[in-house]
C-alpha cells in the first residue's frame, strides 16, 4: 500500500471512530483534534520500532500530564487583530507585509491549587486514549506516541486566554495546538480566518476548513471545501494567496551560455506516489535531449535528500540544496521549469512562463489531478514533447490566463485580505 492510500485510510479509521463513539462536547474535538497528525504519523511513518522507544513514548505522555497540572498558556503578541502563527516553513512575507503581530502559544509555569483541581480535562484526554487504544482499526503504538499532543492541545484550549483579541488569520487550522486556538476563539464569538499558502489539485486534503471565513485563493479551492458537509456554516471569501504576492518582486531575466534550466524534486517520489518513473528517471530524460549550451539546476525539496542526486553531478548539472539559493531568483534567471506536479511550478510559472509538469504516466500520481490544470498550465506526456519544448518549439500556455484562474487577486492579495478584515 502506498502512502497516499495509507493516510487516507488513517483518516477513514479516525473518522470511523469518532461516528462510533458518541462522544459529544469537548470529548469529541479531543479525539478529532488528533486526526490529522495521526494520518501524518502514518504517512512518515513514525511507528516506535522497539519496546524500549514505546516506554520512552509511555513516560513522555505521563509527563505531559503532569505537565498541565503545573503550567499554564498564553498567547503572546496580544492584539485586535493577530495572524496566529501565520508563517509557512520558509516564507514570512505575510507578516511582513500585513504590519500586524504574529502570535504563537507559549508556556509557563503556573503553581496554584486552582491549577490543580481544574484538569478534568486530563481524565477525558485520557479516556479518549483508551478508547483509541480499543478501537480494532487504530495503532496504539501511534495512538501513544502522540497522546500527549492530545493532552497539550486540551490544555490549550482550557487553559489560553484571549481576551482583547478580535479577529485571528491563520494558515494553520490542522493539528491539535492550532485547532485549540481556534476553537476557544470561535466559542468567544472571535472571528477566525483561514488563508491558503499552496493549492489543493485534487482530492486528498484534510476536507474541513476550522475557521469561520475561508479567503480561498482559486475556483478549484473553493469546489473542493464547499463540496464538505462539515463547511457548510463556514464563509467563503474570493482571495488568493498571500504569499506568493512576493513573486511579483521578481523580474525574468533569464541567462544565457548557458541557458539554465531548472528541475524541482519531490520528497517521497521513489517510494511509489508515480510507479517507478520518479525524479531520477525525468532528470535522466533532461539530460539526454537537452541543449549542449544548457546547464541543469536540480533544485532540492527541503524534505528531501541532496545525497541522492549527487551522482549527476557534471560539468552541466548543479545541485542545489534548499535555502542555498533563493527560489524565485533561480526562477527568474532560468529558461525552462519543470517538475512531476510540485507546487512550485505553479509559483514559478508567476515569473517563468515556460514552467511545464513533466509526466509520462499522468495516471498514476494519486494526489494531483492534472485534468484540472491542462488548460492553464502544459503538461509533457512524452520525450518527444519535451524535446520540442527544450528546442523552443512549443508555445506555452497563456501565463494571465493562468494567474487569473489560479490566483485570484495577484499581485495584491495583501490589500485585499487586509480590506476584508478591516470590512468584519
Amino acid at each position: 500500500m502506498h502512502s497516499f492510500d495509507n493516510v487516507l485510510k488513517a483518516w477513514d479509521d479516525i473518522d470511523s471512530f469518532l461516528a462510533k463513539s458518541n462522544y459529544k462536547g469537548n470529548k469529541y474535538f479531543y479525539a478529532y483534534s488528533i486526526r490529522n497528525l495521526y494520518a501524518a504519523s502514518v504517512e512518515l511513518n513514525q511507528k516506535p520500532t522497539s519496546a524500549k522507544e514505546l516506554f520512552i513514548l509511555v513516560l513522555k505522555a505521563l509527563k505531559w500530564m503532569l505537565v498541565a497540572f503545573f503550567t499554564d498558556v498564553y498567547l503572546t503578541n496580544v492584539s485586535k487583530s493577530i495572524l496566529f502563527n501565520i508563517k509557512s516553513s520558509n516564507d514570512s512575507y505575510i507578516p511582513k507585509k500585513m504590519e500586524l503581530p504574529v502570535a504563537t502559544v507559549a508556556i509557563k509555569t503556573q503553581l496554584s491549587l486552582k491549577n490543580v483541581t481544574n484538569i478534568c480535562y486530563v481524565y477525558d484526554c485520557v479516556c479518549v486514549a483508551i478508547s483509541m487504544l480499543c478501537s480494532q482499526h487504530l495503532d496504539k503504538s501511534l495512538i501513544i506516541k502522540i497522546f500527549p499532543s492530545m493532552v497539550y492541545g486540551a490544555h490549550v484550549y482550557n487553559k489560553i486566554k484571549l481576551d482583547g483579541v478580535e479577529k485571528i488569520i491563520t494558515q494553520n487550522d490542522r493539528y491539535p495546538t492550532d485547532l485549540a486556538v481556534l476553537k476557544k476563539a470561535k466559542d468567544m464569538g472571535i472571528k477566525t480566518i483561514k488563508v491558503d499558502y499552496f493549492p489543493i489539485i485534487g482530492f486528498f486534503t484534510q476536507n474541513t476548513i476550522f475557521c469561520e471565513y475561508y479567503f480561498y485563493p482559486n475556483s478549484l479551492s473553493y469546489t473542493i471545501f464547499k463540496s464538505f458537509p462539515q463547511n457548510a456554516d463556514v464563509k467563503f471569501v474570493e482571495g488568493g494567496f498571500p504569499d506568493w504576492d512576493n513573486l511579483d518582486n521578481y523580474t525574468y531575466k533569464p541567462l544565457q551560455s548557458p541557458s539554465i534550466i531548472t528541475f524541482f524534486t519531490h520528497y517521497g517520489q521513489e517510494i511509489g506516489y508515480t510507479g517507478d518513473r520518479g525524479c531520477f528517471f525525468y532528470i535522466e530524460e533532461i539530460l539526454s535531449v537537452m541543449p549542449f549550451d544548457s546547464v541543469l539546476y536540480i533544485k532540492i525539496h527541503p524534505l528531501d535528500k541532496a545525497k541522492n542526486y549527487e551522482k549527476y553531478i557534471a560539468g552541466n548539472v548543479k545541485i542545489v540544496k534548499h535555502g542555498e539559493i533563493d527560489n524565485w531568483e533561480l526562477v527568474s534567471q532560468s529558461t525552462f521549469c519543470f517538475s512531476i506536479y510540485s507546487f512550485a511550478t505553479f509559483q514559478a510559472k508567476h515569473i517563468c512562463n515556460n514552467s511545464y509538469y513533466l509526466n509520462y504516466d499522468p495516471h498514476l500520481v494519486k494526489d494531483f489531478e492534472y485534468d484540472r490544470v491542462t488548460d492553464f498550465i502544459d503538461l509533457i506526456k512524452d520525450k518527444e514533447t519535451l524535446e520540442r519544448v527544450l528546442n523552443g518549439n512549443v508555445t506555452p500556455k497563456n501565463h494571465e490566463k493562468f494567474i487569473k484562474f489560479f490566483n485570484i487577486s495577484y499581485p495584491y492579495t495583501i490589500e485585499t485580505l487586509r480590506d476584508f478584515i478591516d470590512s468584519i
